[in-house]
């Protein structure tokens, strides 16, 4: 799980952030003050900074320049001063993207999601569970020797579960990746299509790996013990 370091000092909108963030598969630390930001900093800790430029003990292009140059972890900066010369000066200072308050939940997590991609390491082409290969290149999923007949959603969705393999892929954040719902859009889309590609999946014969539903709300992707021979 992607680990998001938010500095800004407004507890409750921060407190509405960090719980948007979680339910779309992130988890985050919240710093108030440039020197609990400081404090709290690490490269190898935080895949990602969201950062208000009004902070109470100093300013936020200050400590946008000194992330910079300790690390290439990306920036968002998200400031009340909205879309003017500040946007320059922030992108001049290190930062990766500028979004002006007030903003939707939905465009952060949009411009989250893209920032770490440029940033992510391309994973593997060809990806392995038991006897389920996915060729993300291709497209193609095959159970064997045998190809699943697989929608583009369906694809997809294998996809994002194979990227975090043995991991929980929480349901928000598949909505999200996959059909760019929201958590506020209640939908069976996403149970209706676990149904379907765990049909095939047992269709197709199976072995050595298991999609499975975790109570804490999503599903995860992990290899499973094959049978001992009789």
């Amino acid at each position: 799980m992607e680990h998001i370091l938010l500095v800004d000092d407004n507890l409750p909108l921060a407190r509405c952030l960090r719980q948007a963030l979680g339910e779309a598969g992130y988890s985050s630390t919240v710093a108030g003050t440039v020197a609990e930001a400081r404090e709290q900093f690490e490269p190898e800790k935080f895949a990602l900074v969201l950062l208000d430029l009004m902070l109470p003990d100093g300013e936020g292009l200050d400590l946008c320049r000194e992330l910079r140059g300790r690390s290439d972890t990306p920036v968002i900066v998200i400031s009340a001063r909205g879309d003017g010369p500040d946007r320059m000066l922030a992108l001049e200072s290190g930062a990766d993207m500028y979004l002006p308050k007030p903003f939707h939940v939905e465009e952060l997590l949009a411009r989250v999601q893209a920032c770490l991609c440029l940033y992510r390491p391309p994973a593997a082409e060809l990806l392995d569970c038991g006897n389920l290969r996915l060729d993300r290149e291709a497209r193609q999923a095959h159970v064997g020797h045998r190809q699943l007949a697989l929608t583009p959603k369906e694809f997809s969705l294998l996809e994002e579960l194979f990227l975090k393999q043995g991991q929980l892929c929480r349901s928000e954040q598949l909505l999200w990746r996959v059909w760019g719902y929201t958590a506020e859009m209640r939908t069976r889309t996403l149970d209706v299509h676990i149904g379907r590609l765990r049909a095939k999946l047992a269709r197709a014969g199976l072995e050595g790996c298991e999609l499975v539903t975790i109570r804490a709300g999503g599903y995860s992707l992990r290899e499973s013990r094959l049978p001992k021979p009789a």
